[in-house]
């Protein structure tokens, strides 16, 4: 039976293929919550939920795509930290597909957009971007080039799509994994 709160041992257990500084100064900077504190002898230490590990794993997932640590921090904020309805956000929309468009050259610069969708909707989600921006994909092999046709507005110049059900599962694995064996 999984943990109900994580320390920051567990949590390098966990994601033990992410350095445990790295965990730590994604807490210390705020891309990621903690769920209370438990105070000792010793000093204050931080406890997580699952809820919490979701969003490591998003981090996780968005660094390993090179996306920057600014954008990941706003992206996060924007969607998956604080609460809604007394719950937190992240809760409600682990179930969803997440979409990013990004304009420029570089990941540096900023998402066009970001839009969470359920995966029944994310074929019409694409269709309705590249319908607004007047591209078609054009599949030469790997991997699919997106073409203008006619005169249109600022357009992405990548869209991103990452799988949250997929991130959920992986957490949900990892924390059996690490779950000592009786």
């Amino acid at each position: 039976m999984p943990k109900t709160t994580y320390t920051r041992n567990d949590l390098n257990k966990i994601f033990s293929d992410t350095s445990p500084r790295t965990l730590r100064s994604w807490i210390d900077i705020g891309m990621v919550e903690w769920a209370g504190e438990r105070k000792d002898g010793r000093g204050v230490h931080r406890l997580f939920a699952e809820w919490n590990l979701y969003q490591i794993g998003i981090v996780i997932r968005l660094a390993s795509l090179h996306f920057p640590l600014s954008f990941i921090r706003t992206l996060m904020e924007d969607h998956f930290m604080g609460r809604e309805h007394g719950e937190p956000k992240i809760v409600n929309k682990i179930d969803k597909i997440l979409i990013i468009a990004t304009r420029g050259r570089g990941l540096s610069d900023l998402a066009y957009f970001t839009e969470l969708c359920s995966e029944e909707d994310m074929n019409l989600k694409l269709t309705d971007i590249l319908t607004k921006y007047r591209l078609h994909h054009k599949a030469d092999g790997e991997p699919v080039k997106l073409e203008r046709r006619g005169p249109k507005p600022p357009s992405p110049s990548s869209i991103t799509i990452i799988n949250l059900p997929d991130i959920a599962d992986r957490i949900r694995y990892l924390i059996e994994k690490a779950e000592p064996k009786k």
